[in-house]
């Protein structure tokens, strides 16, 4: 009855970690094989979730079996499977420090030929390509600067209203590559007929439609840049098919449509940090950074299904069709990319807005 037990809740729990679960669940049975490569736990972390889980779940047999009146006759020769419920055992002090369960070696000393502990190192486990926050936002604010530095003087010419468009349109497409996690390989815009109020979007994701939810601080850049791109498309008199809501124009005032190398390019450019390895940089970090601040938020906290529903990490039919998400996980969804502009340290920033009202064009 017992056998697949502690598989089946660990498979289920909806609080322990996708790395954690890759440790004590097989392969074939994890919700998505790829969704552990994009998060990074130490193995004192892990340890801890694995030890805290395992007690709930015989937590849980303990409870149901008091409630139901069940003999649980699991004792053997050799084990007193029943201490296994006793509440009265006190853990070890390395089994009660929150958030981690520390590693030790038992090792026999030189000296006196007695036994000591030596407390081990941890071991990072996943994704190491994940950002660290404070180049990211470093990185965002230069952004923010080259586009303060585009901004079209009183008396614009068509070049200067180009190269501010663009800049917004660059500064746009990081922004929602960060805000969203999608893959940057598959969508670096949005298309005009899947987008719905600019709150939500239908996104292709590996050739797959699913739903991705835009945060305010989002709804708010995207429509202040197509107020600036109808204003350049009308004064510039270009015409347009473009599928997408927000794409490059070039020299010739002809629609570029953002692909990876393009974004690659520009990240490398202006990444500010060049003691590092600049090819190691890419877009595609910015998904792992998403990733790994799912896993780290906490008011409240995302269950593991919600952050693989995040990142488009399925098996099992959360794609658009067979998706349905209920009001309170749509909440606690929002609650976290809402907080994202405010870690990143994001703000709706006066000096970089720019108005055709206020100037004229140069003769």
């Amino acid at each position: 009855m017992f056998f697949r037990y502690f598989t089946i809740m660990a498979q289920r729990c909806p609080y322990l970690s996708t790395t954690a679960k890759s440790i004590v669940l097989p392969e074939h049975v994890l919700h998505h094989a790829s969704a552990k490569a994009y998060q990074k736990e130490n193995s004192n972390q892990i340890s801890y979730k694995i030890f805290r889980a395992h007690n709930q779940y015989l937590k849980r047999l303990d409870t149901a079996s008091k409630q139901y009146g069940i003999n649980l006759s699991i004792n053997n020769a050799h084990h007193k499977m029943a201490l296994l419920f006793d509440a009265s055992i006190t853990p070890p002090s390395y089994l009660n420090k929150k958030g981690e369960s520390n590693a030790f070696e038992r090792r026999k000393n030189a000296n006196n030929q007695c036994y000591q502990y030596i407390q081990l190192p941890s071991i990072e486990i996943g994704s190491r390509r994940a950002l660290p926050l404070d180049q990211v936002r470093l990185f965002f604010d230069v952004i923010d600067e080259h586009v303060k530095d585009c901004i079209p003087h009183p008396c614009w010419t068509k070049r200067q209203l180009i190269d501010y468009y663009n800049a917004l349109t660059y500064q746009l497409a990081f922004q929602f590559l960060i805000l969203t996690g999608v893959r940057p390989t598959h969508a670096l815009s949005l298309e005009k007929r899947r987008c719905y109020g600019v709150k939500q979007a239908i996104h292709s994701d590996k050739g797959r439609y699913r739903v991705i939810y835009l945060c305010g601080y989002l709804q708010e850049s995207i429509r202040y840049f197509l107020s600036i791109q109808q204003g350049l498309l009308t004064r510039l008199n270009i015409k347009t098919t473009s599928p997408y809501l927000w794409f490059l124009l070039d020299k010739d005032n002809q629609v570029q449509v953002l692909n990876a190398k393009i974004m690659r390019q520009f990240m490398q450019q202006y990444w500010p940090y060049r003691d590092t390895d600049i090819n190691t940089v890419v877009p595609y970090c910015l998904r792992h950074t998403f990733a790994q601040m799912a896993q780290s938020h906490t008011h409240p906290q995302l269950t593991t299904q919600q952050i693989d529903r995040l990142m488009g990490h399925s098996s099992f039919g959360e794609h658009l069709g067979s998706d349905l998400c209920f009001p309170n996980n749509k909440k606690a969804l929002f609650a976290f990319l809402n907080h994202l502009p405010e870690k990143l340290y994001f703000t709706s920033d006066p000096s970089t807005r720019f108005s055709f009202n206020d100037v004229v064009e140069a003769s």
